[in-house]
């Protein structure tokens, strides 16, 4: 089997995997802690989190969704940082509850701008003013 890869099709390659690679390990390690929230309302955010994570991994190994540059693990991890937020929001009255959140939610928070800004940098545009030709189509290598 032989795969052909362009330049901008290993940086997409790798922006998808590291977004992707980061919100399954945290929808991973949330499906401990499912048993440990209270009331199904308080599980609403893990749910979500849980969910996003699949998503994003069904995604990347769809099709050639990896090899393209494309909005979605953004998306995804604004999404994963708003889903917090609202489980801080329900969970706010109960401190025990709400603790457990805070930090989770300042690591999606600097998450989702790091990947707002490798999203940014990986554009063919920045990628060309680099010096990387970009937008050169051919494979770069081949693997067998």
């Amino acid at each position: 089997m032989t795969d052909d890869m362009s330049i901008q099709e290993a940086v997409a390659r790798g922006y998808n995997f590291f977004v992707v690679a980061f919100l399954g390990i945290v929808g991973g390690t949330l499906v401990g802690e499912l048993s440990q929230e209270g009331p199904w309302l308080f599980k609403l955010d893990e749910l979500l989190l849980i969910t996003i994570g699949i998503v994003a991994i069904v995604w990347y190994w769809v099709g050639r969704n990896r090899f393209q540059r494309s909005p979605v693990p953004l998306i995804l991890a604004v999404l994963a940082f708003l889903a917090k937020v609202l489980g801080l929001i329900i969970e706010f009255k109960d401190v025990i509850e709400a603790g457990d959140d805070f930090g989770l939610v300042q690591s999606l928070f600097v998450f989702m701008i790091v990947a707002a800004v490798a999203y940014y940098l990986t554009r063919p545009a920045a990628l060309e003013a680099a010096g990387t030709p970009a937008a050169r189509q051919t494979p770069t290598r081949t693997v067998e």
